[in-house]
């Protein structure tokens, strides 16, 4: 069965005002079709609305982005998201017969000088230390996928800065915030 929450709940649950989590769910969610701002309904929210409302808030507070912006880069990684187990999915998980999949997912936003966005997203497959000559060295085996809207061929060693979110740690706090099973998303 699939758990809807109230505005009042995700406040409390993710520790975020609930003035600002009214405001986000205003910019990042259409319009509540079972509502309106006197029908004295109050707003449910499926997982889905409510981890779009939350990582659209982690890309206005604490990526530093404006609420437009935040909202261009939830609608640029909407599909990559859904593609790649970051939705909720209630039907039980099959195990898919795949290469080894990524266990962790970074995503690096990327800002061109005409404002533009692209982005690149590595799935971490494996992590190992070394040691040599004295130096520690890690060794990371990623799959990268990159997100170009703009059809232009970007290079990020042209980029003095960017900014990105590890997707799958934020997916994981936000479960445990809520007391979800990840078991019904397949990116973890």
């Amino acid at each position: 069965m699939i758990k809807y929450f109230t505005n009042r709940e995700l406040s409390q649950q993710l520790e975020i005002k609930l003035a600002k989590w009214k405001r986000w769910s205003r910019e990042f969610l259409p319009p509540d079709p079972l509502g309106g701002l006197q029908s004295g309904y109050a707003r449910h929210y499926h997982p889905d609305e409510a981890f779009r409302v939350y990582l659209g808030g982690c890309f206005v507070a604490g990526l530093k982005f404006s609420i437009p912006e935040a909202k261009r880069i939830l609608s640029d990684l909407g599909a990559w998201l859904e593609k790649n187990g970051f939705c909720f999915n209630a039907e039980p998980l099959e195990k898919q017969e795949a290469l080894e999949p990524a266990k962790r997912y970074l995503i690096r936003v990327f800002r061109n000088k005409e404002q533009m966005f692209w982005y690149e997203i590595r799935g971490i497959i494996a992590h190992q230390k070394q040691i040599y000559q004295d130096a520690e060295l890690n060794t990371e085996l990623y799959e990268k996928t990159v997100i170009n809207l703009m059809g232009i061929q970007q290079d990020e060693s042209n980029v003095n800065y960017y900014k990105g979110v590890n997707i799958s740690q934020l997916l994981i706090d936000f479960l445990k915030r809520l007391n979800l099973s990840s078991k019904h998303y397949h990116a973890l």
